[in-house]
């Protein structure tokens, strides 16, 4: 369940990513331009890649047990949208959704894996985005499809 009173707190935050991030993957594939309201990924969907944004805003959103779709994050140009479920091949945690019309970078991948195979450096950078999410991540944060697996582990030992 998302904690309510971290997501109002943090609420129109622009969060951005170590400023090397995305150089590496800017090499690979051209930018895009994407209207408002486009739906990049959803979650609980397989990770295809990773979604990188040249200009624009997205917001990152999950929803809660009543089924409220609760804002996450805000971010904003250079920030990498789906990296962690993209390099553990598990399903996006969020659904990210443009906030207004931009240009954005789609990164399949076996691509990305490569990228961070071939130039070690970035793994750091990667490292230093991920160590951040996860400690501005609240505790009680549980994605969706997780809390549906525990209810039917749980409810099959009745």
């Amino acid at each position: 369940m998302a904690n309510d009173k971290f997501l109002r707190k943090h609420r129109g935050e622009i969060f951005s990513p170590h400023p090397d991030l995305g150089a590496g993957f800017r090499e690979l594939a051209p930018a895009i331009l994407m209207t408002k309201a486009t739906i990049l990924f959803q979650e609980g969907r397989p990770a295809e890649g990773v979604f990188m944004l040249e200009s624009g805003k997205a917001r990152l959103s999950l929803r809660s047990v009543r089924g409220r779709r609760l804002t996450f994050r805000i971010v904003g140009p250079g920030y990498l949208l789906g990296l962690a479920p993209t390099i553990l091949g598990k399903p996006y945690i969020f659904t990210a959704e443009l906030l207004e019309d931009s240009s954005v970078f789609f990164i399949a991948r076996p691509e990305v894996l490569r990228l961070l195979r071939e130039h070690s450096g970035r793994c750091f950078d990667v490292l230093q985005q991920l160590s951040s999410e996860l400690a501005e991540m609240p505790p009680t944060i549980v994605p969706v499809q997780t809390r549906r697996r525990a209810s039917a582990v749980s409810g099959s030992r009745r």
